[in-house]
């Protein structure tokens, strides 16, 4: 049976995903939130190259994760629009190098908007977006890309991650 007809398999490469996103955002709480975060688990993002999984994995990860954020509900629902977007259009991107450009683009525009209206500076929007935009691109080509070339070099680890 293929892995793409394999509901159960879907859902548990969901749920994997999801859980390890949460737990590297839990590990790594002290740096990510805040006005400078650096959020480590979004280097999981690039797994969007290899798996549909990683849609919703990354997504409810997210939610889950920012149901602890010190910026409440907006976060909840603004930083999991954000990763929503990012992954659905970073899944359409086959070139590595460029797949995690939605992400630093939808966070750094979406969350800096977030955090600039909790401190009711407009200011604030541009220098955010400038300081997520880089922690977002050293999270997802710094810890991300590794990852991916971890997983090309290992033909188990990538029959395992690919569902494609």
């Amino acid at each position: 049976m293929e892995k793409k007809n394999n509901p159960a398999a879907y859902l548990a490469k969901t749920a994997l995903i999801a859980a390890l996103y949460c737990a590297v955002s839990f590990i790594s709480q002290p740096i990510a939130f805040g006005v400078l975060q650096l959020r480590i688990a979004e280097g999981l993002c690039l797994l969007t190259l290899y798996t549909p999984c990683a849609v919703p994995g990354l997504t409810v990860g997210c939610f889950i994760t920012n149901i602890f954020s010190p910026y409440g509900l907006a976060d909840m629902i603004a930083g999991t629009l954000a990763t929503l977007l990012a992954a659905l259009t970073s899944r359409r991107i086959k070139n590595k190098f460029l797949s995690g450009v939605p992400y630093v683009l939808f966070n750094a525009f979406i969350i800096s908007g977030v955090i600039a209206y909790q401190a009711g500076s407009k200011e604030l929007f541009f220098v955010q977006a400038l300081i997520i935009g880089l922690e977002e691109a050293l999270s997802v080509y710094g810890i991300g890309m590794p990852m991916i070339f971890a997983i090309e070099k290992n033909e188990g680890l990538k029959s395992i991650v690919s569902d494609d």
